[in-house]
């Protein structure tokens, strides 16, 4: 008989790898974010260097951390599912 449902064990390991990395990600964005805000330039192309990364770049890993975190808890509260289900087998 085929087994039906997910992998529990495989869920909440790829739950921790979503974290990790989401940490990982937030961590490299607040460093490249001091990066840039630090920069010893001055002038036009400064202007809109810093101006792209304020309103493109940024705003982008902002949303990756969030989707990140997000898929993190959507594994998990699967894992939740398939291990109470699994109980009542």
């Amino acid at each position: 008989m085929p087994m039906f449902g997910a992998d529990i064990a495989a869920l909440r390991g790829l739950a921790r790898s979503l974290r990790r990395t989401e940490r990982d990600i937030e961590t490299s964005h607040r460093r490249l974010a001091a990066l840039v805000e630090s920069l010893p330039w001055v002038g036009a192309d400064h202007d809109r260097f810093v101006d792209e990364w304020r309103r493109v770049h940024s705003p982008a890993l902002t949303t990756i951390v969030a989707d990140m975190s997000q898929a993190s808890s959507r594994a998990g509260y699967h894992a939740d599912r398939q291990e109470h289900a699994s109980r009542r087998s």
